[in-house]
């Protein structure tokens, strides 16, 4: 068993163009950011560094064999704007409550809990369930709702809820794709494309999402399942002793086996700058100590070489885990204002 340590992570005017395959079109043309990734659809807001438009139009239908030449030609045009976020989690609101209460699940994407609330798209979910002690149910919700789903809790004790996404593409520039790479702690996919001679070509990759969130009754046991997502993060135990902190035991399964050698980071959302990490050992298994209470992110990543078939270069799974278990300190600027107050 590994133990967990801390660790640092043609314009805008409606006109006649021709889209990324060719065909005439009067939709505006998209600005190609460093990092593009088509599947995920953000809540539109004013300044949000994620656009809805690129999510929605941005290479949709372009086929793969001219992906590769298209990018090349359009990665200079990102030179000035940011990287899109790639964590995707789900978080019930609230997280406890009666049985026969209604409650919401909301998506967000983005890095160490800052990002951009995700509206619901039929088209991107190939799998949104809720498990209790009754059994298993579908998570419903309204195409385009933000919230993603909501649901009426049935049964005392934990609820788990559970997302699988449809595949989608990204696409990243060299340096931005290898330094991903280094920051999810996949430096086999690293060595492999360094060993390719890929090492300055543009990633391709198409990745799906595997989200779980808790839901727990009041003075219930808060006790996680498998569910039979791809790649899983399961946590063993009763994770209410973790109010106070403690060793926050997981394995992580990939397609229903133990997976090892994948880095898994948990991050507190009062806490995101000072994650936990550690590597799963030959089970799939990984201790990591966390050092108090809180609302928990559990994260991992695990990639293998797409199938020849699809022309694309690398297949990812994203797995996250959130629960919430007692309350946080307040985070150290909180506290450095109340000692100067």
């Amino acid at each position: 068993m590994k133990r967990g340590i801390g660790t640092g992570r043609c314009g805008d005017e409606p006109q006649p163009c021709l889209d990324l395959a060719g065909r005439p079109s009067r939709r505006p043309a998209p600005t190609l950011p460093r990092t593009v990734r088509t599947g995920d659809v953000p809540t539109a807001r004013a300044g949000s560094a994620i656009s809805t438009s690129l999510t929605s139009h941005l290479l949709e239908g372009v086929p793969v064999n001219r992906l590769r030449p298209l990018l090349a030609l359009l990665a200079p045009l990102a030179l000035a704007l940011p990287a899109a976020a790639h964590d995707w989690w789900l978080e019930p609101l609230p997280a406890v409550a009666a049985p026969a209460a209604a409650i919401e699940l909301a998506a967000t994407v983005g890095v160490a809990w800052q990002g951009e609330r995700v509206r619901r798209d039929p088209r991107r979910i190939r799998r949104f369930i809720a498990t209790d002690a009754l059994g298993e149910r579908p998570v419903d919700g309204a195409p385009g709702a933000d919230p993603l789903g909501a649901l009426v809790l049935r049964a005392p004790g934990t609820t788990v809820v559970a997302f699988e996404s449809e595949p989608a593409r990204a696409f990243l520039r060299p340096a931005e794709f290898e330094a991903y790479l280094k920051e999810e702690g996949l430096e086999s996919i690293l060595a492999l494309r360094a060993e390719r001679g890929h090492a300055d070509r543009i990633g391709v990759e198409q990745y799906f999402r595997c989200a779980k969130t808790l839901v727990s009754t009041p003075a219930a046991r808060l006790a996680d399942r498998a569910v039979g997502l791809p790649l899983e993060l399961i946590a063993d135990g009763d994770l209410t002793r973790l109010a106070v902190g403690g060793e926050l035991r997981v394995q992580l399964l990939w397609r229903g086996a133990p997976q090892p050698g994948v880095l898994v980071a948990a991050l507190e959302r009062q806490h995101a700058a000072a994650p936990v990490a550690a590597r799963t050992d030959a089970d799939g298994r990984v201790e990591l100590a966390l050092p108090h209470g809180g609302t928990w992110l559990v994260k991992a990543v695990h990639m293998v070489a797409a199938p020849a078939e699809t022309r694309l270069d690398w297949e990812s799974w994203w797995a996250s885990l959130t629960f919430s278990a007692g309350s946080a300190p307040p985070p150290p600027a909180a506290r450095a204002a109340e000692t100067d107050g």
